[in-house]
């Protein structure tokens, strides 16, 4: 049975080789760009983190909203 089906892939190959340098050229530009964008993420996560870094663990950052009577 494992022998036939690779025989019959074979043929398949061989009888439309067009088809299958199609299918392969598709393959390889995919995953050169599941690659390519998940290393650029990569790098913006990375020189994300190195700036939050630079600006130390002392620092209080407030953003705007309301007060309140009796807020600390």
């Amino acid at each position: 049975m494992l022998f036939e089906n690779i025989r019959f892939a074979m043929r398949a190959v061989f009888q439309n080789p067009l088809r299958s340098i199609l299918t392969l050229i598709g393959i390889t530009f995919g995953v050169a760009a599941v690659v390519i964008v998940s290393g650029v993420g990569e790098g913006f996560r990375k020189n994300f983190e190195e700036g939050m870094g630079e600006l130390g663990t002392n620092l209080l950052l407030t953003g705007p909203g309301r007060m309140e009577e009796g807020a600390l």
